[in-house]
């Protein structure tokens, strides 16, 4: 880890930031309502379901919503247009190219 981060809100919410090589994991919290959302970007050839497995079982949320979007990639960036939720495991395997 290069740095990290983190405002506290009285009385308990909090927004920070994990910068790491690389990459950055960043939460911001909402406790009135039970919700955090973490973002986790990677690049070159981080893995971020590895990432998100960690912080899975750190936090032990009850619901998990995952988006991955595909960014900077120009060489196929056609296939991965849509904001939308796509195949993650499709994705990673571009990576290996």
């Amino acid at each position: 880890m290069l740095f990290s981060n983190f405002h506290r809100f009285s009385p308990e919410a909090v927004s920070g930031v994990l910068v790491l090589a690389e990459s950055h994991i960043s939460i911001h919290t909402w406790p009135e309502h039970s919700y955090a959302a973490l973002d986790v970007f990677m690049c070159a050839r981080a893995r971020p379901k590895e990432a998100i497995a960690v912080l899975k079982e750190e936090f032990k949320p009850i619901r998990v919503v995952e988006y991955l979007l595909a960014r900077g990639r120009a060489d196929n960036a056609d296939q991965y247009s849509q904001p939308d939720r796509i195949d993650s495991e499709r994705w990673l395997k571009g990576l290996e190219r």
